[in-house]
């Protein structure tokens, strides 16, 4: 089934809107605004922290964003970024979008924004034919209208928006939990190890503000780095991850390579329990702990594989999550363009380190929230995986879209 298609301009409730303009010395107080990070780092924006700024009674009027707005980023560095859609969702106040970006408001009584965001968002998307590449990659307002988009029923776009709704309602609510069990873990690392408020605390004497029995050694002491290198034919198959597949506690995305075609970096080899950590501009804050791993997964020698010996992988994961542990590598770090570290500088990470029997109360309390952590994540990347394969089967009519009720 093939859809009709439309001009983008004849979906509008209103015409196009590029944001305002505010210099940072403006920024500070007054109202919400949507910038290009926001854009970027959210695809549904929610009810999230921003910029303020002020505007008068007739900004407040043409500048202002309501659910279910599209905005479009006019400029991005690489051409990728260029025409970026993303969805205003749950906005509970006044809030504005700055001048980068394009406000696009669809009348609701012919299509479903949510349906166009998806649409903007699959491989079938018309934006490339609008970016300009110069400087900068970026699209016009005056060539985002008159895109050539598809046009199905109103009734067939509400059944595909509900379906990937869904899918993204269970993607946020999975990382919201995940942000709530990180915050956990943090804390107590925090409150247990840092302020000294592990259980039955009031029982130990302290000398010069230390508890009795705890040691200052450096890490090197209780783990061992890049322990385990990949072997000339050791495998055919490779699951590989580089230092741009993982972000804060996460690995965000594999690559399979045939050990022929693999990078030259994909040499270190990880089992259950690693913690992995980025040796490049480490106030980026890249890491991730290891678990139940395919026996084929090789991460880039652009990571410091760091291995517990003597403590629980859960206490040397939230030791390595840790901004102290952050702070000290940005610290020692070396290069300008590029700043990194080495395997000795982790090794050289002094801590101070509590008794074994405190060790194992934390991970006790820890290690069933590390491994619902994993759940989650490992349910939301399936979830993610479905969607990018269903998504251009469906806007290309594929698959029929009256089929979706027994998708779900």
């Amino acid at each position: 089934m093939k859809f009709q298609t439309i001009k983008l301009e004849e979906l509008f409730e209103i015409p196009t809107k590029n944001g305002l303009t505010r210099p940072s010395r403006d920024r500070g107080i007054g109202f919400k605004m949507v910038n290009m990070g926001e854009l970027f780092a959210n695809d549904i924006i929610r009810d999230i922290p921003m910029e303020l700024v002020e505007m008068n009674p007739t900004e407040q009027k043409n500048f202002n964003l309501q659910n279910e707005d599209l905005l479009f980023a006019r400029q991005s560095i690489v051409a990728e970024g260029a025409g970026k859609c993303s969805i205003v969702d749950n906005v509970k106040e006044l809030t504005t979008f700055e001048s980068h970006l394009i406000r696009v408001r669809l009348n609701k009584k012919i299509c479903n924004p949510w349906f166009y965001f998806y649409y903007f968002a699959s491989p079938l998307s018309p934006m490339k034919s609008i970016i300009m590449q110069g400087v900068q990659a970026g699209i016009k307002a005056s060539d985002l209208k008159d895109l050539d988009v598809i046009f199905p029923s109103l009734e067939d776009q509400n059944k595909v928006s509900y379906f990937f709704r869904n899918i993204d309602e269970l993607i946020f609510n999975n990382s919201q939990s995940v942000l709530q069990l990180n915050q956990i873990i943090e804390s107590l690392y925090r409150e247990w190890f840092i302020n000294f408020k592990f259980p039955n605390h009031e029982q130990v004497e302290f000398v010069d503000g230390i508890p009795e029995g705890w040691l200052n050694t450096p890490l090197k002491q209780v783990m061992s780095t890049n322990p385990s290198t990949l072997k000339k034919g050791e495998l055919d198959e490779i699951l590989y991850v580089d230092i741009s597949s993982v972000g804060q506690g996460k690995i965000e995305s594999f690559t399979q390579y045939h050990i022929d075609d693999a990078p030259g970096r994909a040499k270190r080899k990880v089992q259950h329990g690693d913690v992995i950590w980025s040796c490049v501009r480490p106030n980026r804050k890249q890491y991730a702990l290891i678990q139940n791993p395919q026996t084929n997964l090789i991460v880039s020698t652009g990571f410091t594989v760091l291995r517990s010996t003597k403590i629980p992988f859960t206490y040397l994961t939230a030791l390595a999550a840790s901004d102290d542990f952050c702070g000290y590598l940005t610290s020692v770090a070396q290069g300008a363009a590029y700043p990194a570290v080495t395997y000795k500088d982790f090794e050289d990470y002094e801590l101070l380190l509590p008794p074994k029997s405190l060790l194992d109360k934390f991970h006790e309390v820890v290690e069933p929230m590390y491994e619902q952590i994993h759940i989650l994540q490992t349910q939301n990347q399936k979830l993610q995986d479905l969607k990018e394969t269903l998504l251009p089967r469906l806007m290309s009519g594929e698959i029929d879209v009256s089929k979706l009720s027994s998708i779900e």
